[in-house]
């Protein structure tokens, strides 16, 4: 058996090295501490971040709704991923069946990509027609302007359909 002496001498020891120990502790939770307020701090800002990308968001699409006139995005494939109001009440389809469709099945509904579309997603430059919709009895002046990557590769194109019916019709008569 240790004599008692031995054995203050080892609680001793124990306690010190419990009291290094303690403070490292200490040292860690502080640290600890640094970090989750850094981390809370860069929370906020992505959540300020967020909410003005947010916010960004829906000025861009009430602007785009408030244009009077058709407007849609399409990718490479003529599949609408954006489109106004004015587009989807020219449609006549619900915004949300517009979304992935081809446009030329959406509004004006043809065949196939209006020339000006087609020669736009290969150009750099916009490209304009001008298109009758027999079934609405209007006719548009459809500019394409195409959006490319950093390389000019065609990424999408975006298309402005202006009515000019009453322009043609005004043509017509002064032909006739």
């Amino acid at each position: 058996m240790n004599s008692p002496d031995v054995r203050i001498d080892e609680l001793e020891t124990e306690l010190i090295r419990l009291k290094e120990d303690l403070e490292k502790a200490r040292e860690q939770a502080g640290e600890l501490e640094c970090v989750r307020k850094d981390m809370l701090s860069l929370l906020e800002d992505l959540n300020k971040s967020a909410a003005t990308i947010k916010r960004g968001e829906k000025e861009w699409e009430t602007t785009f709704d408030a244009i009077a006139d058709p407007i849609f995005i399409h990718d490479k494939e003529f599949k609408i991923i954006r489109a106004n109001k004015a587009y989807a009440e020219a449609s006549g389809m619900p915004f949300k069946e517009i979304i992935g469709k081809p446009y030329y099945r959406v509004f004006p509904k043809m065949e196939g990509p209006c020339k000006a579309c087609q020669s736009a997603l290969g150009s750099p430059t916009p490209r304009e027609d001008d298109i009758s919709v027999p079934t609405i009895v209007r006719s548009f002046n459809i500019k394409s302007f195409p959006i490319l990557d950093e390389d000019g590769r065609p990424l999408y194109s975006v298309h402005f359909l202006e009515d000019i019916t009453d322009r043609k019709r005004a043509e017509e008569e002064i032909r006739a």
